[in-house]
């Protein structure tokens, strides 16, 4: 608050996010489109309503984010298997963040 009892105006970060290439092992093709798209809704999700503070304010860029191995029931939705991929690679972003991955089943790995 300043001297005049006027509340600071709070800076809203942008971020923009590019991913070149996403590699699934283990999932079917065909749901290639619908994991990519969920996987993109619940990170946009998860950035907008998250804490990433620790990042640098000036652009950075990795070559490599891997999201590591994680089970999934065999039967899962391409839905659930994209937001299951972005909790993982935001948590990768975020190490303050705890990660909750679907329940155990097939393995697969992104």
């Amino acid at each position: 608050m300043d001297l005049m009892g006027r509340s600071t105006p709070t800076r809203h970060a942008t971020v923009e996010l590019h991913i070149d290439e996403l590699i699934l092992h283990g999932f079917p093709a065909r749901d290639r489109h619908r994991i990519a798209a969920a996987l993109e809704r619940e990170l946009s999700r998860l950035i907008a309503q998250g804490d990433l503070a620790h990042l640098p304010t000036n652009s950075i860029q990795l070559g490599h984010l891997d999201a590591g191995s994680f089970r999934l029931d065999p039967a899962a939705q391409p839905s659930h298997i994209g937001r299951t991929v972005a909790q993982r690679v935001y948590g990768q972003l975020s190490p303050n963040v705890s990660v909750t991955t679907a329940p155990t089943g097939g393995q697969s790995h992104a």
